[in-house]
């Protein structure tokens, strides 16, 4: 089931809803939706794609990082509206809504109300969902690849000098480039994921034949150990 059905007809629960409050209150200018040369859309969408990560692991929907923008500004017009029938009728609200009405006026004093500004720009944006997801599931495949030969090598009776050697080689993080240094250079986000998963792909397959090398190196050892025993042993 597409994530699209599976969050149709679905109710956002009050963890999802706290949790999306939580993660706006922290970066305000993501609340807000202000955009500049040091908060780019691609920045914006990282964050997004983190946070329903985040969310999707709670009971409630499931959705993709863009039903989830769409909850918020759900949220925040659904608020707008049941404060302004309040005022009206003179109703009590509950705490969430004055939390969220609170935190539209801060960002709305400090960057402008930029919702309509955020959806303007964006209609004519087009960001490739489908090939984000396909190259976060290669780097979750080659993630978990990674994690099988350290089970793998973990196994294996080395001797000392072997083990340090290990842990030096698993020590060392993969030279892949940073957020930063992405849109400096003004390369696009499939280029970056296609350059990372490349390099994690690699370091794979060299580790993959490391451990075939240390395998043999303790087979090796084994057979001296067991030769000088038996010399011993005469």
């Amino acid at each position: 089931m597409s994530i699209e059905k599976k969050a149709k007809g679905d109710n956002v629960s009050e963890t999802q809803k706290e949790l999306i409050l939580a993660f706006m209150k922290d970066d305000l200018k993501f609340a807000a939706g202000k955009f500049d040369r040091n908060y780019t859309h691609a920045k914006a969408q990282m964050k997004w794609l983190e946070l329903s990560k985040i969310l999707n692991t709670f009971p409630g929907p499931t959705k993709d990082w863009k039903s989830w923008k769409r909850t918020w500004q759900d949220m925040k017009s659904k608020t707008k509206l049941k404060i302004m029938k309040r005022g009206i009728a003179s109703e009590q609200g509950n705490k969430m809504q004055d939390e969220i009405m609170n935190l539209i006026k801060i960002t709305e004093e400090m960057y402008g109300n930029c919702d309509k500004d955020w959806l303007e720009e964006n209609s004519d944006k087009q960001f490739n969902t489908l090939e984000v997801d396909h190259n976060e599931r290669r780097e979750e495949e080659t993630s978990a690849r990674l994690k099988g030969i350290k089970r793998e090598i973990g196994d294996i009776e080395e001797n000392d000098d072997i083990k340090e050697e290990i842990k030096i080689i698993f020590s060392r993080e993969p030279d892949v480039p940073s957020t930063y240094e992405i849109e400096k250079s003004g390369m696009e986000k499939s280029a970056y994921y296609d350059k990372k998963l490349a390099i994690l792909e690699r370091i794979a397959t060299a580790k993959e034949e490391s451990v075939q090398v240390k395998k043999k190196m303790v087979c090796e050892l084994r057979n001296i150990s067991s030769l000088l025993l038996q010399y011993i042993n005469k």
